[in-house]
């Protein structure tokens, strides 16, 4: 299109100044040009509303292929496991295709919208959504005003709409939506083939605030001048920094205050620097009985003491303390 232009401009240029009312042929030009960079919006905007309106026809072929049990035949245990091995598609991709069809069944005045395209899935996801088997009657009274809002507002807005209905239905005050949006709270995290870790997960509202104020306080905190990270990259080196500090301090739990980070085992063969002419000694088992205390987490290691005998630093001891046997975390 960029070259097109400005091979039209190039030749249009060089008529400005050819006789015969080149000049106003060139004006016209432009105006066309004008006018098709509009035309594209619309077909782009066309073309949209007919990949939805697809898209619901394809919905509607999957409602049909759930409720006919054929999936069953194909060797499946249900249609999201047959749509996941058809299509590709991971699981709870495949079962929210299904649960929309499903609902969509009982919505026909969205459905209708959505086949003609003049919403989208997510509208139709929004309302379907919020039509609960306790809900679905009152809904159904309102389905031709959702639409219209559906046609002239974004999902996120229609959410809105949707949510003060559906709170005005249950009577609670909302208690019902904020617990079904708790209910739906997820954190996954898998390791890709590479070595990295892919993480994605939905917070309810109250837990996203929190995660939220968290992290972009740890952000404010980590921030250098100049910095040449990216939001996407500060945001995620906040987090591995509050969860680092929960670690160094033992706040998620672990014993005797060891930090359960990486244990790397090297050889001593491998380590630089002179190696030490013996290798250490360490007392028999049978030499002496060697007794410590618990350690506490703000307790100091203590004093082991042979049985029998007197601290090490009693001067009047003349039996040299055994040493303490090994402990496993002392590396």
């Amino acid at each position: 299109m960029l070259a097109t232009l400005r091979r039209v401009l190039h030749v249009r240029s060089v008529r400005i100044f050819a006789p015969h009312g080149q000049f106003l042929l060139f004006c016209r030009h432009y105006s066309t040009i004008i006018e098709h960079m509009f035309v594209s919006v619309a077909a782009l905007a066309a073309e949209r509303r007919a990949l939805d309106a697809h898209e619901a026809a394809w919905l509607k072929k999957v409602a049909a292929y759930d409720r006919s049990g054929d999936w069953s035949a194909d060797g499946f245990l249900s249609a999201a496991g047959a749509l996941r091995a058809a299509c590709r598609m991971d699981h709870g991709v495949a079962r929210s295709h299904i649960e929309l069809a499903r609902k969509l069944e009982a919505l026909p005045k969205v459905a209708a919208a959505f086949g003609r395209g003049e919403i989208s899935q997510r509208h139709a996801t929004v309302v379907a959504n919020a039509c609960t088997p306790d809900r679905a009657a009152s809904i159904s009274e309102v389905e031709a005003e959702l639409v219209d809002v559906a046609r002239a507002y974004t999902p996120r807005e229609l959410g809105g709409v949707v949510r003060y209905l559906t709170d005005a239905i249950d009577g609670d005050g909302g208690a019902s939506t904020d617990e079904a949006l708790f209910e739906r709270r997820r954190h996954y995290m898998s390791a890709t083939l590479d070595g990295m870790v892919a993480y994605d997960g939905t917070c309810d509202p109250e837990s996203g605030a929190i995660h939220t104020a968290t992290i972009n306080a740890e952000m404010e905190r980590d921030r250098v001048e100049h910095d040449p990270r990216t939001p996407a990259q500060r945001r995620f080196d906040a987090l591995t920094n509050l969860l680092r500090r929960s670690l160094d301090t033992g706040a998620v739990g672990e014993t005797r205050n060891v930090r359960p980070h990486v244990t790397v085992v090297i050889d001593l063969d491998e380590l630089p620097g002179p190696r030490p002419s013996t290798p250490p000694q360490f007392a028999p088992s049978n030499a002496a009985t060697v007794t410590s205390p618990p350690r506490r987490s703000n307790d100091s290691p203590a004093t082991a003491t042979s049985a029998g005998s007197s601290p090490p630093d009693d001067p009047k001891s003349s039996t040299s303390a055994a040493p303490p046997a090994p402990s496993p975390r002392q590396y």
